[in-house]
């Protein structure tokens, strides 16, 4: 009955502003980088397609070209169903997972080799809640139901299986707080 409520939910969410400022804001927080407007683009459009319940057939062909150019061709698994804030950013997007019940905030950067899902297949909702302008440095994971809170730095090859306070930065593994 939970997973239901919670699957219900979760498939409810509608991101806070229309796609075209998505857009604008994903766009401007990728100036650096095209691979990352383009990752971010194709998601949006993705993610307006799936979460639609007329485009979602007639967008069929579409997430198909998704998975095959991002996930396969540009190595990034960012699944459609993925709540992503505002003015996402990915550098040196290759070998980035998120699982799609991951709940990312807004102004949050993202580099490489990133994994951010579950722990186990027995709890598929046990998945990581990251707060706004949240730093996630390369190769990091960041595993289980756990909150990551605004403006937390997460260093890179950190393995975080707990609570991060906000504004805290963690490194190393098992991550742990420098601050």
């Amino acid at each position: 009955m939970d997973d239901q409520i919670e699957t219900r939910e979760f498939f409810d969410w509608v991101p806070s502003c229309s796609f075209t400022q998505n857009l604008k804001y994903d766009w401007s927080a990728n100036r650096d980088s095209s691979k990352g407007r383009l990752v971010m683009i194709s998601f949006r459009l993705a993610s307006r397609i799936r979460r639609g319940k007329f485009l979602r057939w007639l967008g069929f062909p579409y997430l198909v070209v998704y998975r095959v150019c991002v996930e396969w061709i540009l190595g990034i698994e960012i699944p459609p169903l993925t709540r992503i804030g505002i003015g996402f950013s990915v550098h040196h997007g290759q070998g980035i997972v998120v699982n799609n019940r991951v709940i990312i905030g807004d102004a949050c950067l993202i580099r490489q080799g990133v994994t951010l899902g579950n722990r186990s297949e027995g709890d598929p909702y046990g998945c990581p809640v990251i707060g706004n302008r949240v730093v996630v440095g390369a190769n990091a994971l960041v595993l289980g139901r756990l909150t990551v809170g605004d403006d937390a730095v997460i260093g890179a090859g950190a393995v975080v299986t707990h609570d991060v306070e906000s504004g805290d930065i963690v490194v190393g593994n098992p991550a742990r707080s420098i601050k």
